[in-house]
């Protein structure tokens, strides 16, 4: 696998949970996956996402469905280093939704009336103040 896109600081983040992923593959597999997350682009599957971080298709399909590791011990760390993060006592954390309308307006006929449904899609921002 080759890794020419990098995120300074991801490798030392991501140090912490190596002992859950169980094949050194699958951590490298791993960093390119959240570098492609991570990165412009529309498309956030496998196909994109391994074009855009120069890295095999096929490994990283594989680490998506096969790869073995611990999904609760990773889950478990990700909220431990969370909580030591936002734990100071004189911190705020302050949530902010802000609602907007989706592109997508759904219309039902029912008996002879035609009811409009607009949906709206609600993005949560979180900071610690």
């Amino acid at each position: 696998m080759t890794k020419e896109i990098q995120f300074p600081g991801l490798t030392e983040y991501l140090t912490p949970y190596h002992p859950y992923f169980y094949c050194i593959n699958s951590r490298e597999t791993a960093e390119c996956y959240l570098a492609g997350l991570m990165m412009d682009g529309e498309r956030k599957s496998v196909e994109p996402m391994s074009e855009r971080v120069n890295a095999s298709e096929r490994v990283m399909q594989y680490f998506l469905s096969s790869a073995l590791w611990d999904e609760q011990k990773v889950a478990a760390e990700y909220r431990r280093r969370m909580l030591m993060e936002t734990s100071d006592p004189q911190g705020l954390l302050v949530i902010d939704d802000t609602g907007f309308p989706k592109k997508v307006v759904i219309v039902r006929v029912l008996v002879g009336n035609i009811v409009v449904h607009q949906e709206k899609r609600i993005t949560v921002r979180s900071e610690q103040v």
